[in-house]
């Protein structure tokens, strides 16, 4: 209608060429604002839909993250039980040493008062070798070995077999005595071996107890026994 009514105009001669013009202008400038606009719009939504994929990205990390901390510190949890169960442990073994090396201690200190008491000169010496043959009938060994054979120490008008006889029971008495004094020896050195080890553990080392420090003094013990049972029983008649 529009159109036939300029061309209509136009035929007249009566139309408005600079108003054309106008409207003309002013209709592109809507339709390039209109343009923008939806353009504008476009990129808001696309900038949107960005931050959403990115937001729902650094939440799966962080998710990801929370999960890994979890786990660490459940193992951490575990091995801190595991390290406080192994530090009661070494207390308990600690305790147990010092327990150990306080009664080795007074036991020696029991020892080296009686070493005392006996006498001056044993007082820094150890055990002497008829204490090894044990409990009260260690003083009086040699008394019950001449009472069994019959011969007294410094008895005069013996026989020539008795006088033999008391060579060979004075032979198996000094070998005897020798064995004896070999296994003092020997329980005195394990004894200041086990008062040193007992010393290094107290530093944080391990050492041998004191209940394991003496295997050979009983063997020898033993067998000086028996070379007293042999004299007693007379088979060196």
């Amino acid at each position: 209608m529009s159109t036939k009514r300029t061309q209509e105009e136009m035929m007249n001669g009566s139309v408005d060429i600079a108003g054309m013009k106008a409207s003309n202008e002013a209709s592109r400038y809507d339709r390039l604002e209109q343009l923008k606009r939806e353009k504008r719009l476009a990129m808001n939504r696309e900038c949107a839909r960005v931050r959403r994929r990115r937001k729902k990205v650094r939440m799966e990390h962080l998710e990801s993250k929370v999960q890994d901390l979890t786990q660490a510190n459940g193992r951490l949890q575990e091995e801190n039980e595991a390290m406080l169960a192994r530090v009661a442990q070494l207390e308990m073994e600690v305790n147990r040493a010092r327990a150990q090396r306080a009664l080795g201690m007074s036991a020696n200190s029991h020892m080296l008062e009686a070493s005392a008491a006996a006498g001056p000169s044993s007082a820094h010496m150890p055990p002497s070798a008829a204490s090894l043959l044990g409990g009260s009938n260690a003083a009086g060994a040699s008394f019950d070995l001449e009472a069994l054979t019959g011969i007294k120490t410094g008895h005069h008008g013996l026989t020539h077999s008795q006088q033999q006889h008391k060579s060979l029971v004075d032979s198996a008495t000094a070998s005897a005595a020798a064995v004896l004094e070999r296994a003092e020896k020997l329980r005195y050195m394990e004894m200041l071996q086990a008062r040193s080890s007992a010393s290094i553990f107290a530093r944080g080392r391990d050492s041998p107890s004191l209940e394991t420090s003496m295997p050979l003094s009983g063997v020898d013990s033993r067998f000086a026994s028996s070379l007293l049972a042999n004299a007693r029983s007379g088979l060196f008649y």
